[in-house]
């Protein structure tokens, strides 16, 4: 029989990630910040959250305290947030995966990635530096904690949890494909078929021999059929 091709196991979305891959998420939301960071910079310059641009905005209403901080809602905010969190679910569409891992790692990444953004914002930005971040020259940040937006610490804390959360080894369970229990399983129930299967003269029981077939000479003749 033509000997079958060996199967390449197909990874999980749930399975184990690569040591590697935590440090090179952060590297890259590092990396994206600082680009983004720098094209908010050339569009808005000295004048910070889009002030001086050509956009509608929305300085006062209730639920900007409860969902955008107290910060004012322009066009070019609500664009480019609905754009990065579009950008950040993109690998989903590419990959044809979706898992709720994926997705808490999706929502953490861009959460991380907000945060580093503002703040190089800040620090590459020649009309500030980290040295304006204060409430007297950012006014559009209107909650602060120990000297920093009250957004840095809470969003970077979600987003980290998030992310860790992401990357969590699955429990080992039977009843979910792909994991360490059925792999388990598939390479010992092979090897116990093979122990369990009856040896020549081996009888039905657990490990009982069966009888041995009688030797030639002790085997009864065949009956003749008598002479007319």
């Amino acid at each position: 029989m033509p000997k079958e091709p060996e199967r390449k196991p197909v990874s999980s979305p749930d399975a184990p990630a690569a040591a590697w891959h935590a440090p090179a998420l952060a590297a890259g939301l590092l990396v994206l910040a600082f680009l983004f960071a720098q094209v908010e910079i050339q569009i808005e310059g000295p004048a910070g959250w889009a002030r001086d641009l050509p956009t509608w905005r929305v300085d006062q209403h209730p639920l900007l305290d409860v969902f955008w901080g107290g910060k004012p809602l322009t066009g070019y905010h609500a664009w480019v947030f609905a754009f990065m969190a579009a950008v950040f679910h993109l690998p989903l569409l590419l990959t044809g995966r979706f898992t709720w891992r994926l997705e808490l790692r999706a929502l953490g990444s861009v959460m991380v990635f907000w945060i580093l953004e503002d703040a190089l914002w800040f620090a590459l930005n020649p009309a500030f530096g980290l040295h304006r971040l204060t409430p007297a020259f950012v006014p559009w940040h209107k909650h602060w904690i120990m000297g920093v937006p009250t957004d840095y610490p809470l969003f970077l804390i979600a987003g980290i949890a998030l992310i860790a959360c992401s990357f969590r080894r699955p429990r080992t369970s039977c009843s979910a494909p792909h994991n360490r229990c059925l792999a388990f399983a598939r390479t010992v129930a092979p090897i116990g078929v093979a122990r369990a299967s009856p040896k020549p003269g081996a009888g039905l029981g657990f490990g009982e021999a069966g009888p041995t077939p009688p030797a030639p000479s002790q085997r009864e003749p065949p009956l003749q059929s008598p002479e007319p």
